[in-house]
């Protein structure tokens, strides 16, 4: 695994210098490293995106050089290993090489991998299964992308579906369900049904957060699953760790749900009520990511947008220069 790592960092250096054919080679040798998997004793599994992201990369360096298609190629390798590492790798592969395409602005073929993904998780797992809802969920985005509102609503209802028909649902992933087809009726401009699911999105971040944290944010961790009957100090840090991020995923989430219900409110009337929905969510994530985040740039330009509207130029601006300087 560490070769793996090395090697794909060397394929990143040679991809930025253009070096197409030495990065094609590289690239080539680290996907082969991460797959002989050392036994499970030793190492813990390479995760799929590490064996995609070789993979991909190669693809891509292979098409520059004019040696090889993105199309196709992928598959011809996967299936070469196919035996080796298992339909349900085979599968996880596809999902993350849908992503990086999706990454590179390359959305056909993203849901083309995407489907290819859905077709083996399927078999591997049936339908209920939280892979397969991330799998239609994905190719509702890849919609999304290209501009097929309603197609990308309906898998976006199908994954929230498989989600709430399984006991064990996470609750971020509800509430991705519920942010994904909310962002599809907005595209389609339904707002009224957008703004109902951008509430319900809200509500099941607070549910969760007031689930993890019970009292003052100094004193939550011993509340944490596993974290008040752990057995080691390092046990008690997985379950704090666990517990953390699962709170920070909340958080991103209640940002993009008020988000959402800023930018519809703008459109329907200009009033004060939109810009309060973009001030909470910068304030969420200034204070989880910090002032200079990227994220936290797109909410000073919401809030600049929703005050501009209403002509209240000063404070508009002032939350401009803010994103500059964060740019």
């Amino acid at each position: 695994p560490s070769l793996a790592v090395l090697l794909n960092n060397f394929c990143d250096s040679r991809m930025g210098q253009q070096k197409w054919i030495e990065a094609q080679t590289v690239c080539m040798a680290a996907f082969k490293a991460n797959i002989k998997r050392p036994p499970e004793k030793v190492f813990p599994e390479v995760p799929p995106e590490d064996i995609a992201w070789g993979l991909h990369h190669w693809a891509v360096a292979g098409a520059h050089a004019g040696n090889a298609h993105y199309h196709g190629a992928v598959e011809a390798e996967l299936e070469q290993y196919r035996c080796e590492l298992g339909p349900e790798k085979i599968s996880d592969v596809y999902f993350q090489l849908g992503r990086l395409s999706l990454f590179r602005g390359d959305a056909d073929d993203a849901e083309r991998l995407h489907r290819r993904s859905l077709d083996d998780r399927v078999k591997a797992y049936g339908w209920l299964h939280p892979y397969v809802a991330d799998s239609l969920a994905a190719i509702g985005q890849c919609a999304l992308v290209q501009g097929r509102f309603s197609v990308a609503e309906k898998y976006e209802i199908d994954a929230s579906n498989v989600r709430k028909l399984m006991t064990d649902s996470d609750p971020g992933d509800i509430t991705r369900s519920l942010l994904g087809i909310g962002i599809a009726l907005e595209a389609q401009e339904k707002f009224r049904e957008a703004i109902d699911l951008y509430g319900q999105a809200a509500s099941a971040c607070e549910s969760a957060l007031a689930g993890s944290v019970a009292g003052p944010w100094r004193r939550p961790w011993g509340r944490c699953p596993g974290a008040r009957n752990a057995k080691s100090p390092e046990a008690y840090y997985i379950a704090v760790a666990g517990c953390r991020s699962a709170i920070e995923d909340q958080l991103r989430l209640t940002a993009l749900s008020l988000h959402g219900t800023g930018r519809i409110f703008v459109k329907l009337t200009p009033s004060a009520l939109a810009g309060g929905f973009d001030e909470s969510a910068l304030a969420l994530r200034a204070s989880l990511l910090g002032p200079r985040h990227p994220l936290t740039l797109q909410s000073h330009l919401a809030v600049a947008r929703s005050l501009e509207i209403q002509g209240n130029y000063a404070d508009a601006r002032a939350h401009y220069l803010r994103a500059l300087g964060i740019a």
